[in-house]
């Protein structure tokens, strides 16, 4: 008899687990995690704080031009403290609603400027009111001489960011999130990096692994530095500490006589000089 020729089904499936059984492995889930590295973890001395700038405004509005409902908002909100959550390990994960005084979420959707003054007629935009043109009483006062722009700009060094335009309110429509790595022993912090925004992508974060892939890529990296960065100081204590308990010891007579000032040389000696 003459063997019935095998389907080009089975050929492909042949040849994959032939080539599956020359690189070691036994089924296609270990081939895709051959090159996998072990992720780092949050440990005890870590806290990893999630700043989400969410939309405030009533849905649907009274001239309807506002849709949806803020219950969504929220449900999205609780989705992200689960997710994040799972980030945790030994360590702790914190989530937070941004609110007015608050520092601007980092990235391209952070820019709060104010939109350029409407086009007067004829097509050009209007010149801004020079300045000799106002009264005296609305020239700007340094922000030095406000009490409330001194702690804003105190705010904003914490969480590591510079100068951003101030709002009084989250913007419409925002669900704009990012996070920073604090280690609570050191004071060391990584961030702020934003990870999602609404205003810039137009929809919902989505499924809750494509938002940890995003928190992943530089919390790992954040958390390699820390490493780094945990070793220099645990190093730093052991030196202060060692150096502290040496200066509670009794000195030894070696010790003692090393601090002694030098015997004058003998008269013969300072003669032939």
């Amino acid at each position: 008899m003459v063997a019935a020729p095998s389907s080009p089904g089975e050929s492909r499936e042949t040849t994959l687990e032939a080539m599956i059984k020359s690189k070691g492995v036994c089924t296609l889930d270990d081939l895709d995690g051959e090159d996998t590295k072990p992720q780092l973890e949050l440990q005890a001395h870590h806290n990893l704080v999630v700043i989400v700038e969410m939309c405030q405004a009533q849905r649907p509005s009274k001239l309807g031009s506002l849709k949806g409902s803020h219950e969504k908002y929220e449900e999205e909100l609780s989705r992200l403290e689960s997710t994040v959550g799972t980030l945790a390990g030994a360590g702790s994960v914190e989530v937070i609603k941004w609110e007015a005084g608050m520092p601007a979420i980092p990235g391209a959707m952070s820019s709060s400027r104010e939109s350029p003054p409407p086009a007067a007629s004829g097509g050009r935009r209007s010149r801004p009111q020079s300045a000799a043109g106002r009264p005296q009483s609305a020239a700007s006062r340094p922000a030095s001489a406000n009490p409330a722009a001194s702690q804003n700009a105190q705010l904003r060094a914490y969480m590591g960011l510079g100068a951003q335009a101030e709002r009084t309110q989250p913007r419409i429509g925002a669900f704009e999130v990012c996070y920073k790595l604090v280690n609570t022993q050191s004071g060391q912090q990584y961030g702020p990096v934003e990870v999602f925004s609404k205003l810039g992508s137009g929809h919902w974060p989505g499924a809750a692994n494509i938002l940890l892939g995003r928190v992943q890529d530089q919390l790992q990296d954040f958390l390699q530095r820390d490493m780094g960065h945990g070793m220099m100081f645990q190093h730093a204590q052991a030196l202060a500490k060692e150096a502290k308990e040496q200066q509670g010891r009794p000195k030894t007579v070696l010790q003692q006589a090393e601090n002694l000032p030098d015997p004058d040389p003998p008269p013969q000696e300072a003669a032939g000089a």
